[in-house]
């Protein structure tokens, strides 16, 4: 079963509605190393590992990634699962490879994380869960864009140091050499549990009255989430006068 993805990213000039595939799939083999990890959630892969989503772009976790399997917290394990059940784990290993790596939107990345859930068969009201439970508190990162140069004399509208970032926010290097503010998970923040508790409620009681868009309006709306959701499109930053040729 399908469910019609309607999540509008107006600001990246994105629509995930639209024509999909009848649904991903993925096109590999799945295995670990060394044995056992899976108990200590420090896993390796023995190989490239596809996914392609169910719009047809094609996703990849590498050889020798390491995964922890699926971001479900202690606390949370109780009602989604163990983080490294069978059938939560493809999707979190092609996850967890961008979101360590930064190379593609943060909006898209967290979305492959749920239509790959769909596509390993997770009931669409567990899958939105968790879909929600990543976008509400999970891994965060937007893009530093270069902008023109300052000419001699101005002053620039922006620069790193005037970019005030979120508590625990940092500016790091993307896998592509180019520049991200990225922040890590927050799963056990008091305030990031009560709203993954409260939507996980709603959901488990009409799944199919909580959308896609409801998902993101309730992530955007926690305070330490909102310079991300804000700025999905990135931060554009003016080199200093003295990165100017003369």
């Amino acid at each position: 079963m399908r469910f019609a993805l309607t999540i509008a990213m107006p600001m990246l000039g994105l629509t995930l509605a639209g024509t999909a595939l009848a649904g991903g799939h993925f096109t590999d083999s799945l295995t670990f190393h060394p044995a056992g990890c899976e108990k200590v959630r420090e896993c390796y892969l023995d190989g490239t590992f596809h996914y392609v989503d169910s719009k047809g772009k094609d996703w990849k976790a590498q050889k020798d990634d390491k995964t922890d399997g699926a971001s479900i917290q202690d606390w949370a394990q109780s009602f989604i699962g163990e983080p490294f059940d069978p059938i939560f784990i493809r999707a979190a290993v092609i996850h967890d490879h961008y979101c360590d790596r930064h190379v593609r939107n943060m909006l898209w990345t967290h979305w492959v994380f749920y239509d790959g859930l769909l596509a390993s068969h997770v009931s669409p009201a567990k899958a939105k869960i968790m879909y929600a439970a990543i976008l509400i508190g999970g891994p965060k990162w937007i893009d530093l864009i270069p902008g023109k140069p300052c000419k001699q004399g101005t002053a620039c509208i922006q620069s790193v140091s005037k970019v005030k970032l979120p508590n625990g926010a940092i500016v790091t290097t993307a896998e592509d050499a180019h520049s991200v503010i990225a922040r890590g998970p927050q799963y056990d923040e008091p305030e990031v549990k009560a709203a993954i508790e409260e939507i996980r409620q709603k959901i488990e009681s009409n799944p199919d009255a909580v959308s896609e868009e409801d998902i993101l309006t309730e992530a955007r709306k926690l305070p330490q989430n909102q310079f991300f959701f804000d700025n999905i499109d990135g931060v554009v930053i003016n080199p200093p006068q003295n990165d100017i040729p003369q």
